[in-house]
């Protein structure tokens, strides 16, 4: 049989370990991610967001739904034949598709402007 303050000292480490086990983020991305995909570029104000690439095999459009849905975020535009997505990614959206197998990179999206002179030639 317990004693009373035994019985109390068991229900107090009890909870505190339940408190432990449950204030842990054990979904944070970052936690267990090993081979983060590169992120290529530089953050531009006037071309906010990521353009990011599947590699080959990968179903996009089943692909892009998985992740918009696993990580909250509105995909811009779905690149069928470039196999990726462009959106607008909070940072922990950015550090959770980084460390998905199905992705092999990530960009920063930009503004490319072409040649005036260039396009004038025949």
């Amino acid at each position: 049989m317990i004693t009373p303050p035994v019985n109390r000292l068991l229900v107090f480490c009890l909870a505190c370990a339940t408190l432990l086990i449950g204030c842990r983020d054990i979904t944070d991305p970052r936690a267990a991610c090993v081979n983060r995909a590169p992120l290529d570029g530089q953050f531009d104000p006037r071309a906010p967001g990521y353009i990011v690439i599947f590699r080959d095999a990968v179903p996009v459009r089943t692909e892009v739904n998985r992740l918009a849905a696993k990580y909250a975020f509105t995909p811009k535009f779905v690149y069928e034949s470039l196999g990726g997505f462009s959106a607008e990614l909070r940072p922990a959206a950015l550090s959770g598709v980084r460390c998905e197998l199905s992705v092999l990179h990530v960009s920063h999206n930009g503004i490319i402007q072409l040649d005036p002179l260039r396009q004038a030639m025949p």
